[in-house]
């Protein structure tokens, strides 16, 4: 039996564009995947809790970089104070002249300074002078425009003059009035200075140290002590 030659040509046209198979409904939906596609897993509640607290922590290492990133920052400015003050210092400029900047003082700064500061005065209680003269210069250095600077120098000197260093002791006092003019320790380090170069047997200048305190500062305990060691060193 011949077909027709239509019949023939439908049948062949049908066969090309078929199309692609379809997917037999009978096919398990549960069968695994081709080993490389990996198949889709719900984390658990135990990978969930880890991985907040790993991007918590990762949070809290960025909070600490970005603090010790300011607190360098700071360090490396006042570095550059001390050097652009100790570079006038070599040109013969004023030693308390105004520093290039004001440090802009982090927080927690002050905590710092005042834990330093009490520190030194702790070890000069009880009788560690060199311990107490490191410490107070490490309050100077660290923070030259800090509320605890003038007093730290005073107390270098009274921890000089304690370890029997009164020459580096009259130093000492004599940079309280000259680096801190505003300082309210001025009447107490120009006593010192005074009693101090009285030990050193240089009365003229014991004197004018005392007149000095007496007349600039009346009414504080320096310029009361120093009128009394006058009386009493007959100057």
């Amino acid at each position: 039996m011949k077909i027709p030659y239509f019949l023939l040509l439908t049948a062949c046209v049908t066969n090309v564009y078929a199309g692609p198979p379809v997917l037999d409904s009978s096919t398990n939906s549960n069968s695994v995947p081709p080993a490389n596609v990996p198949a889709q897993t719900i984390p658990s509640y135990d990978q969930v809790t880890n991985l907040n607290k790993v991007q918590s922590d990762v949070n809290d290492l960025k909070n600490k970089v970005q603090e010790q990133s300011n607190a360098i920052d700071y360090l490396q400015r006042v570095n550059a104070d001390l050097q652009k003050r100790v570079a006038d210092l070599g040109g013969g400029k004023v030693a308390n002249a105004a520093p290039a900047f004001i440090a802009s003082v982090p927080a927690g700064a002050l905590a710092d300074e005042k834990t330093r500061y009490n520190n030194a005065s702790n070890a000069l209680k009880v009788g560690d002078y060199t311990q107490a003269q490191q410490g107070f210069q490490s309050v100077i250095t660290t923070y030259p425009n800090g509320d605890y600077a003038d007093n730290s120098q005073y107390w270098i000197g009274v921890a000089l003059l304690n370890k029997g260093d009164k020459t580096g002791a009259v130093r000492a006092f004599d940079l309280v009035a000259r680096n801190y003019p505003k300082s309210d320790k001025i009447p107490d380090a120009m006593f010192k200075m005074g009693d101090t170069l009285l030990v050193l047997n240089n009365k003229p200048k014991a004197k004018e140290y005392f007149d000095y305190v007496i007349q600039n500062y009346p009414n504080t305990n320096g310029a009361n002590l120093a009128a009394k060691k006058k009386i009493a060193a007959r100057l």
